[in-house]
């Protein structure tokens, strides 16, 4: 609870902490960055000392081996390039179609106006 008030977290962020056990995955090594560093750069370098890369996401099993995480890594990134391009696209023909008929009403307009 302490942390979760000290860093402002919300009731989401503080029950994803739990459920990623937070706890167990803190250092505990002995620093002197407290003493030594100003309080911004003390908490930045505690917390890049203890927090291990959390790859819930990829769903792999306590015996998954470096080139499991690869692969699903791999495979994570490849369908998100995919959905966004997808959508980028769909965003593009959206917009030329658009721009086309507005195009063609204001040609069309013109027209009329010249006869």
């Amino acid at each position: 609870m302490q942390e979760a008030i000290r860093h402002g977290w919300s009731r989401n962020i503080l029950v994803h902490q739990i459920e990623s056990h937070l706890y167990e995955r803190q250092g505990v090594a002995i620093t002197n960055f407290e003493l030594t560093l100003p309080p911004a750069q003390s908490d930045l370098a505690r917390q890049t000392l203890k927090d291990p890369y959390i790859f819930d996401f990829l769903q792999l099993g306590a015996a998954a081996q470096e080139r499991d995480l690869e692969h699903g890594l791999l495979h994570y990134v490849r369908d998100f390039l995919q959905d966004f391009i997808s959508i980028c696209c769909c965003t593009i023909c959206i917009c030329a179609a658009s721009w086309s008929l507005t195009s063609r009403s204001a040609i069309s307009s013109q027209n009329t106006r010249a006869r």
